[in-house]
């Protein structure tokens, strides 16, 4: 595997040479130089698989970005690229890995992404970030659109909401307790002696070590009190061993949480919980995930008003509410990708006045869309009722463009302008039976209907809106959705493309951080930057590109 590879020093001595000689006598180990020739070659070729996925400028694409340091002390900055392919498939790829020297200024950070997008040939982008000052004024200075990372603003909200004094005091003793049991090999085997008497109907929860939180580790508060609620039996029979050295079990019984502290404590788990589904579900890479921001945090409100909580949960559920107003606001991009989902387009979760402005803004949005990229097929006007077309032409014609302002509609199909008068003959001529006489011109009269742009648009969004899920759609997933649903809402269809391609969180960026730590090591602390980027770029990129 990439960055997990024997060090050179191991292959060019002697006895590996040996050992090797011995396998296979035809084998000879590669050069150094060798191996970074041959993933120069690759990375080439898999940079131009990559390009040929990306969308065109005129498409929509969005990226992650994050900053991240090295045990040696260096600085990289790497971008990942979010976008829906033609075949409706959610790609994540990782575009670049760069090292950034200095202090990391917003316009540093800016032209490094704007060299990356260049680089790229991407249209511009929706950025998603964390919510340090110096990115969002990134994007300022570049003029795109920015979502903030619903991941850290989770993880803000659980922080500020663990403030509360008596909360406080409890994630104290935990970690002074943890502690003690991490620095003392004695307390740990004692503990482990316990685990085996006391869980023994249950060898799961033997050698479980108790968990302590970190600050820039999202839910593990939660994991840290979930274990010591979990350990509590092993943990008071190892503060009641007479064997353990008198100032250690003093200083376990001084932190071991009492029987009101263990209640807060359970209700505490009860109530975060929630948030470590939302991080879950809002932090995924295999499918949508923006579409879901607004109906998971509706979820979390309703599990916060339950009346039944202890007084020290009311004083955090409080705390809770406050920072979710305060952090979670009235965003564009997340409201759209929500009205472009069929399961939550109807936003039942909000006001009335709410949904009207809603959708005022989707058919804004929808009247904006260029009509370059729409794809619209023929239909072949056989079943069209109860949201079932029949077969349709494999010819996919432009729509005019926006200066005509109209297009021709027919019947109950509207179609474009080129539909009708590509052959030269006139439209009243191709709209007949082609056994229906001249003769009758005088009686039965067929005729163009021309509407401006913006009631057709209108009749598409109010089509979407009002429509309902066929049956055979109940197991379908929302791109597969708009994949068989995108030549009968074009436009709605090229919004869901860049609303829904767009990450709820900066995670994607973050997770290359596990990858480095283990790339750039303290044995191998001297790599060049290039390096760097060409193995990072190789192994986040291996499943889909290699």
């Amino acid at each position: 595997m990439i960055g997990k590879v024997l060090p050179t020093s191991t292959v060019y001595s002697t006895h590996f040479i040996t050992l090797a000689k011995e396998l296979d006598p035809r084998y000879t180990p590669p050069t150094k130089h060798g191996i970074l020739k041959l993933m120069n070659e690759k990375k080439i070729k898999m940079t131009e698989k990559v390009a040929r996925d990306l969308p065109p400028k005129s498409g929509s694409i969005a990226i992650t970005h994050d900053d991240w340091s090295s045990c040696a002390t260096e600085s990289y900055s790497t971008v990942t690229a979010h976008f829906i392919t033609s075949a409706w498939e959610l790609r994540s790829v990782v575009l670049h890995t760069h090292q950034v020297q200095g202090s990391h200024t917003s316009e540093k950070i800016a032209d490094g992404l704007k060299e990356t997008v260049a680089t790229w040939n991407l249209p511009d982008p929706t950025c998603v970030t964390d919510n340090a000052a110096n990115e969002k004024k990134t994007v300022e200075i570049l003029g795109w659109e920015r979502s903030g990372c619903y991941g850290h603003r989770i993880n803000l909200i659980v922080k500020h909401a663990l403030e509360v004094p008596e909360v406080h005091k409890i994630l104290s003793k935990c970690r002074k307790l943890v502690g003690h049991f991490h620095k003392s090999t004695s307390l740990n085997d004692c503990l482990i002696e316990k685990q085996a008497s006391v869980f023994s109907d249950n060898e799961k929860l033997i050698r479980h070590k108790l968990i302590v939180d970190c600050p820039t580790r999202w839910n593990s508060s939660l994991d840290m009190l979930k274990r010591v609620l979990e350990q509590t039996p092993a943990i008071m029979a190892v503060a009641n061993d007479k064997k353990i050295n008198k100032n250690m079990l003093d200083n376990v019984k001084a932190c071991c949480l009492s029987f009101e502290e263990l209640t807060v404590v359970e209700d505490l788990v009860q109530i975060l919980e929630p948030f470590q589904k939302a991080t879950c579900i809002l932090c995924a890479e295999l499918n949508p995930t923006m579409c879901k921001v607004l109906v998971t945090f509706e979820k979390i409100k309703k599990i916060l008003d339950n009346p039944n909580f202890s007084s020290v949960i009311q004083k955090v559920v409080s705390k809770m509410k406050v920072e979710i107003c305060k952090r979670i606001t009235d965003e564009e991009i997340p409201l759209m990708a929500a009205m472009l989902s069929p399961d939550t387009k109807n936003l039942s979760f909000l006001s009335e006045a709410e949904r009207i402005s809603a959708h005022q803004l989707l058919l804004q949005k929808a009247l904006a869309v260029s009509n370059v990229n729409l794809n619209i097929k023929k239909e072949n006007i056989e079943t069209v009722a109860d949201g079932h077309r029949g077969t349709s032409s494999d010819v996919l014609p432009k729509l005019p463009s926006l200066d005509s302002e109209c297009v021709v509609q027919q019947g109950n199909v509207a179609c474009a302008d080129d539909e009708m008068l590509d052959d030269g003959v006139s439209s009243a001529k191709k709209m007949k039976c082609s056994d229906l006489e001249d003769w009758f011109d005088d009686v039965f009269i067929v005729h163009e209907d021309r509407v401006s742009l913006s009631v057709a648009v209108e009749k598409e969004v109010t089509s979407f809106l009002g429509s309902t899920k066929c049956v055979e759609d109940r197991d379908t997933t929302l791109l597969q959705w708009w994949q068989k649903n995108e030549f009968i809402f074009p436009r709605l269809a090229t919004l869901a493309r860049k609303y829904l391609a767009i990450p709820a969180s900066s995670v994607p960026s973050e997770r290359v951080f596990s990858l480095c730590g283990n790339l750039i090591t303290k044995k191998r602390s001297r790599m060049r930057p290039s390096q760097v980027n060409t193995i990072v770029f190789l192994k986040m990129n291996m499943d889909l590109y290699w």
